[in-house]
């Protein structure tokens, strides 16, 4: 334990300057630690007042993570995030044979896109 009577005021007021000054740094490197698990645009949720949002983080700011909601954007540190696991949703392929037609410019896509088939995204 210290004693704290053999340091002058002076001396007490800089030691309590450097303790919180270190007690801020301690705290930014946890920050960093945690966002260092995510990247820009990485699908994240957290827990507010008992529901779980999901967004999309579209900052890394000093302390905190931006995430974008559909309707709002949110401040959150990092250590409440958690990322979401998206399916990659995979389109189907097409098997081509000889008794395939090739579709007109304007007639829709076989792939079902909806798109005419000359802007489709398969062409």
């Amino acid at each position: 334990m210290m004693d704290f009577n053999q340091y002058s005021v002076e001396e007490l007021r800089k030691l309590n300057k450097d303790l919180i000054d270190h007690l801020r740094l301690r705290r930014q490197r946890e920050s960093q630690k945690y966002m260092d698990r995510f990247d820009l645009n990485d699908q994240v949720s957290f827990a507010d007042d008992g529901r779980i949002i999901e967004g999309k983080i579209i900052r890394f700011n000093q302390k905190t993570v931006t995430v974008c909601t559909d309707n709002s954007h949110w401040r959150v540190s990092p250590e409440f995030l958690s990322k979401v696991v998206t399916t990659n949703v995979v389109k189907p392929v097409i098997e081509i044979t000889e008794q395939t037609i090739a579709p007109g410019r304007n007639s829709p896509c076989p792939c079902g896109s909806g798109k005419k088939s000359k802007r489709c995204c398969f062409r």
